[in-house]
C-alpha cells in the first residue's frame, strides 16, 4: 500500500531509483511489478542480533536474528494449525560459485513456496535462506502434502548469468499449540523446527510448539 519513495526513505535508499534498481536486482522485477505477480508478503524483518553458528570452509557462519513482531498475533490466532518452515540445502556452497546465484535460489525459493500455497495463505521471511508460511491447515496429512508439493521441485536447476546449480529445500512443520507463547520463544521455535530438519537430514518433519 505504500509508496515506493516512501518505501525508499524507510529503508534508508538514497532514492526511489536506487531502492527500485536494488529491488529488481534481486527479484528480477520491479517493486510496481512485483505488487501485481505476487502475493508474497514481502516481510524482510530488521535485524535483531547475530548468533554464531560454526566454521565451515568460507569462514564463520553467522546467523542473523530477526523481528517477525509484524506477524505475531497473527500467528497467535492460529492455535492448533501449522507453519510449514522452509530453508535452503547448501546454501553456501551455492554462494560459493557466486552471492548473485545465492540471491537467485533465495528469489526461487519464495517462488517454489508462494506458487504452490493457497492465496489465504502468509509466506514470510525469518532468516536470509529461511522462509515460514503460515497454512492454516489442521490436518496434519493436508499439511504433508502441500509440503510434498513445494520439495517435488528439488532438484531443479536454478540459473544465473550461464551458472547453474540444482535447488534444493528442506521444510519443518510446526503446529501452535501454546497461545501464551512469547514472541521471542515462537521466533525460537520456528528457527528450531528449521534446525531439527537440518540435523536430523530430513526434508520434513513436524513438530509442536
Amino acid at each position: 500500500e505504500m509508496r515506493i519513495v516512501d518505501i525508499a526513505l524507510k529503508y534508508q535508499y538514497n532514492s526511489p531509483e536506487v531502492f527500485s534498481r536494488a529491488f529488481a536486482r534481486l527479484w528480477g522485477t520491479k517493486p510496481s511489478a512485483f505488487r501485481k505477480q505476487w502475493r508474497f508478503s514481502g516481510l524482510f524483518p530488521k535485524i535483531v542480533d547475530f548468533d554464531y553458528i560454526g566454521d565451515q570452509e568460507r569462514g564463520i557462519i553467522m546467523r542473523r536474528k530477526v523481528d517477525i513482531s509484524e506477524v505475531y498475533d497473527v500467528l497467535k490466532e492460529l492455535q492448533g494449525t501449522y507453519v510449514l518452515c522452509f530453508d535452503i540445502v547448501g546454501l553456501v556452497p551455492i554462494n560459493a560459485i557466486s552471492h548473485e546465484l545465492g540471491d537467485q535460489a533465495i528469489l526461487e525459493t519464495a517462488r517454489r513456496i508462494e506458487g504452490t500455497a493457497d492465496e489465504n495463505m502468509l509466506l514470510f521471511r525469518i532468516g536470509g535462506d529461511e522462509f515460514a508460511l503460515v497454512t492454516g491447515l489442521r490436518d496434519p496429512e493436508q499439511v504433508r502434502v502441500l509440503a510434498e508439493a513445494v520439495l517435488s521441485a528439488n532438484g531443479e536447476e536454478i540459473q544465473h548469468k550461464g551458472r547453474a546449480c540444482p535447488l534444493a529445500l528442506r521444510v519443518g512443520a510446526m503446529r501452535m499449540t501454546n497461545p501464551n507463547l512469547k514472541y521471542c520463544d515462537l521466533y525460537a521455535k520456528l528457527q528450531g523446527t528449521i534446525d531439527k530438519a537440518r540435523a536430523d537430514g530430513l526434508e520434513f518433519l513436524i513438530a509442536d510448539a
